[in-house]
This record gives C-alpha cells, sequence and structure tokens, in this order.
C-alpha cells in the first residue's frame, strides 16, 4: 500500500490533469452553452452562435483533442482522485485509530454556516459532474455522431434538431435539456475557479465567498429551464424546414435505443 505522502503527490499530479484537462473542455463548453443560451433573446441569433462557434470547436484538432481528448482526461483524473481520497482516508483512520464512535461524534459536531455552504457547493459540483459523466455520451453520439452516420451532410445540423426532440417527446426532454445544460453551466463555471486556484493562477482570497455559488446554481438552473423553452418553441413560432432528416436521426437511434435522443 503506498505511504500517505505518495498518496497525497499522486492526489496532486491528478489534481494538476484534471484542472489542465477542465479548463481545455471549458473552451467548448462556455461556447456551446453560451450559444444555446441566446435563444432567450432569438432563436436565430442563438442558432447562428452555434454556427459560428463550431468553426472553433467543431475543427479536427479541436474537436479531437482539445476537448474529446480532454473530457477522457478529466474523467480518468477525476475517478483516480475519488479512489486516492478513499485509499488514503482509509490509512489515515489506521494510522489515527479512529473508530466508529469517532467518527459519529466528528459527524455531529456542529459545522459553521459558512464552511457547510462551501462543502455544499463543492458537492453540487461533483454531482454535475456525475450528471455530466452520465449523459455526455448519450448527447455526443446522438447530435455528433449520429448525424456523421447518417447524413451526407452533417454540417446542415442547427439547432432545430433539439426543438424537433421536444416537440416529439414534449416535457421529457426539457427537463433532460434543463438537466444537461444546468449542470454543465455550474459544473464549468465552478470548475474553472478550482482548476485557477489549483494551478496557482488564482489566490484562495479571490475566489467567491461560500453562498454564492449556491445563488449561481439557481440562475443557472432557472437560465436552463427557460433556454429548453425557448429553444422547443415556447416563445416563439421557429419553422422545421429540415424536420424529415431529423426523422431519419431519429429512426437510427430508435433502432438502438427505446427511444430517440436529439
Amino acid at each position: 500500500m503506498p505511504s500517505l505522502s505518495t498518496l497525497t503527490r499522486i492526489d496532486r499530479t491528478l489534481a494538476t490533469l484534471q484542472s489542465i484537462s477542465g479548463l481545455s473542455i471549458a473552451t467548448f463548453s462556455i461556447l456551446h452553452l453560451f450559444g444555446h443560451s441566446l435563444a432567450n433573446v432569438s432563436f436565430n441569433l442563438s442558432d447562428s452562435a452555434m454556427y459560428a462557434f463550431r468553426e472553433y470547436y467543431q475543427t479536427p484538432g479541436v474537436e479531437l483533442v482539445v476537448v474529446g481528448g480532454a473530457v477522457v482526461v478529466h474523467v480518468a483524473s477525476s475517478v483516480g482522485r475519488i479512489v486516492v481520497r478513499r485509499v488514503r482516508a482509509g490509512e489515515m483512520r489506521k494510522l489515527g485509530g479512529v473508530g466508529k464512535k469517532e467518527e459519529a461524534a466528528s459527524a455531529a459536531t456542529v459545522v459553521p454556516v459558512t464552511q457547510s455552504a462551501a462543502v455544499k457547493e463543492l458537492g453540487l459540483h461533483r454531482k454535475a459532474g456525475y450528471v455530466l459523466a452520465g449523459l455526455i455520451g448519450v448527447h455526443a453520439y446522438a447530435t455528433r455522431i449520429n448525424p456523421l452516420i447518417v447524413l451526407p451532410d452533417p454540417s446542415i445540423v442547427d439547432l432545430t434538431l433539439a426543438t424537433e426532440s421536444m416537440i416529439r417527446y414534449p416535457g421529457t426532454f426539457h427537463i433532460y435539456y434543463t438537466i444537461l445544460g444546468a449542470a454543465g453551466v455550474y459544473h464549468t463555471l465552478y470548475g474553472i475557479q478550482q482548476a485557477l486556484l489549483n494551478l496557482g493562477v488564482l489566490r484562495p482570497s479571490q475566489r467567491f465567498k461560500p453562498g454564492r455559488w449556491t445563488k449561481v446554481s439557481y440562475v443557472t438552473l432557472a437560465l436552463m429551464a427557460s433556454t429548453a423553452l425557448a429553444v422547443g418553441g415556447a416563445y416563439e413560432t421557429i419553422p422545421m424546414p429540415l424536420a424529415a432528416k431529423w426523422e431519419l436521426l431519429n429512426e437510427a437511434l430508435v433502432s438502438l435505443a427505446p427511444f430517440g435522443m436529439a
């Protein structure tokens, strides 16, 4: 079993990889989610922004390395840190002789409000990461890989692909996109702060005070819920000239799963 100092060094190395890969992914997620949120102003504006931002994140080198490769590194380093933390906690309990009674007493200790808020906000960041880990693969397949396989020209895919899914499955996909979007925004913004702290770019005194990230999470959830409604056509009539193409994509997905996702 590695020593505590070795485990600490491994965790620091993984934290550095996690931070760098997270910042790399953020160059995509900020553009992607910001573009979608513009649907609250105008659907056409959001659609145009998506096409403009694709000039960056769908460039082969960026898509495969800066985004795709970074996602693999980020997930792997995150899982590695979870394992290291658990092993280190177990070793510390052994060395410290902490028993169940002491652990229970420690858990019952009153935690200051600010510390409690900070712990909850970090926990929310991690939970958002778990949501993304569970949904991003499906989302990427449905909106990127499936069009590459099915369509002669996948560049025609626009925001009405998401609109079509919400028309086809009202409610279900509004919730899906709200959760996916909110998790993406919160995990990205909180993660940027943590990454800059880990890399020494940001000083601890410059971080958000406990409680502010909770407010950010509420605003994020409201924004993404409104964005889902906007993209789904709740605020304006959205023309669907490519509906027949989206039907082909949906049929290809249905052949793989009980329901299609866009």
